[in-house]
């Protein structure tokens, strides 16, 4: 693994004091991560899967993305963060509709409804 450089500035302008640690993420993405996270999108966008998935339907990923309207790469996070937390669960597992490859269908934890996809 190479050792990257974590800055407390931005790299280059001789600026800050420049610290050794290991991350496996880029400088900007880190940045990218934070101000995500100092504009309050993150939890706007916590809020918007919570609220979709409370209906009790079993959707993957790419549905939920469609129905939000956001690209599926930026729903990826949301859902990670939101299992972790607790918040929702993998109803199960089947084929997509529309790849035909098989992914999880996500659902609200307090969602008893797990029924393997019979309902779509």
């Amino acid at each position: 693994m190479h050792q990257l450089q974590l800055f407390t500035s931005q790299p280059g302008t001789g600026e800050g004091k420049d610290i050794e640690k290991k991350h496996r993420t880029a400088y900007t993405s880190r940045i990218s991560f934070k101000e995500l996270n100092e504009s309050g999108q993150r939890v706007k966008e916590w809020q918007k899967v919570l609220e979709l998935l409370s209906s009790c339907t079993p959707l993957t990923s790419r549905q939920i993305a469609y129905m939000l309207e956001v690209e599926r790469t930026n729903i990826t996070r949301t859902l990670r963060d939101l299992l972790d937390e607790g918040q929702i669960k993998v109803a199960y597992l089947d084929k997509c509709k529309t790849t035909g490859k098989k992914v999880q269908y996500y659902t609200a934890k307090n969602c008893n409804k797990s029924n393997g996809g019979n309902d779509r």
